[in-house]
């Protein structure tokens, strides 16, 4: 199932293939799946597809993709985010404590923001950051102007 969504959704091609392999370990195509307890999780394709064609239909020019999010309570939560034209990822803050702040949030992740060198992380950092379970303090978090 998730090779087809892959297939069926031509902008998925676009993520690293570390990221189609978690993909494809986890077969996380409805269900989001925990990367790390509790922190980071995998989110379900089917979520990814959504996120990405809400925000595409909002803004053409969006070149972002989510795939995993970060906990970081009071309804606010760090979303590890795909840009297509850098080929890097990067942390965007998102979520929000009242619907201002999620509307203000979901408006920044629909513009067509692209992350500086700075902003940026390699797929390997990403993994690590995983792997030693960092905190959103310890990472270089983008914020909505």
């Amino acid at each position: 199932m998730v090779a087809d969504m892959f297939h069926k959704y031509s902008f998925l091609e676009c993520l690293p293939s570390a990221i189609h392999n978690l993909y494809k370990h986890s077969q996380c195509h409805t269900e989001a799946y925990a990367l790390t307890n509790p922190q980071w999780v995998l989110m379900p394709l089917d979520e990814v597809v959504q996120r990405y064609t809400q925000r595409t239909t909002r803004n053409a020019q969006c070149q972002n993709i989510d795939f995993a999010t970060l906990y970081d309570g009071m309804g606010y939560y760090v979303a590890c985010c795909y840009c297509i034209r850098t080929k890097q990822l990067y942390y965007r803050h998102d979520g929000g404590g009242n619907l201002y702040e999620v509307e203000h949030n979901c408006n920044f992740a629909s513009s067509d923001f692209i992350p500086s060198e700075t902003q940026s992380v390699d797929v390997q950092q990403w993994m690590q950051d995983v792997e030693k379970c960092r905190s959103v303090h310890e990472l270089n978090v983008v914020y909505a102007p």
